[in-house]
């Protein structure tokens, strides 16, 4: 669409190009040629589960991909996520082999972004609508930025299963399970007026 692009655009656009190949030559040796190195403890993991990335940062060992990691930019970039803060958990529900007593566990799904609709996309910022924001966030005209939409991995995965578990296991014997493959339970203890409503999905209807 080069043809709709201002003199401005096309400029910016040109200057981000010249970065690419660089850029892309430091993604293939990370995803593609075994460069990629991200070690965790378990000690780490255990943090992540029980006080959260802020405490999965201060736990995990200073070599490989951390080793030359920003963390206090790593904070602040946390520190604008919103309600991140509010997601808790604890590392009972987390899968027991990325919290046993070692020093090194290399997650297999850690530092990929997955499949379906996941992606990370390149974009150059052509503009700032908010001086203001875009200061905070390190944004200036002619930045090359990236977009990534992930999810929570083969984490998510295993305690989405947990959640099906019970749901399968508290639905009323004799009665036929639903074929939408949602469950809607109400949880002991509460009353019909304020019915908690426990949603999971079957086995065979995860992508």
């Amino acid at each position: 669409m080069h043809g709709l692009l201002t003199p401005k655009k096309a400029r910016l656009e040109a200057e981000a190009m010249d970065k690419l190949p660089k850029l892309e030559k430091h993604l293939v040796r990370a995803f593609f040629e075994g460069g990629r190195d991200v070690p965790v403890s378990g000690t780490a993991f255990r943090a992540l589960f029980d006080e959260g990335p802020s405490g999965f940062l201060n736990a995990v060992p200073r070599r490989g991909v951390w080793a030359e990691a920003d963390f206090a930019r790593m904070n602040q970039d946390m520190d604008r996520c919103i309600a991140l803060s509010e997601f808790k958990s604890h590392s009972r529900y987390a899968p027991e082999v990325l919290i046993e007593d070692r020093d090194m566990i290399r997650d297999p799904g850690l530092g990929t972004i997955g499949s379906g609709n996941h992606f990370v996309e390149f974009q150059i910022v052509d503009q700032i609508y908010d001086g203001r924001i875009a200061y905070q966030y390190g944004l200036k005209e002619g930045c090359l930025a990236v977009m990534i939409h992930t999810g929570s991995r083969d984490v998510g995965s295993f305690v989405g299963g947990q959640w099906i578990d019970k749901a399968k296991d508290a639905w009323p014997k004799g009665l036929a399970h639903p074929k939408s493959g949602l469950y809607a339970l109400t949880l002991p203890g509460m009353q019909l007026t304020t019915t908690c409503k426990l949603w999971a999905p079957l086995p065979s209807m995860h992508g």
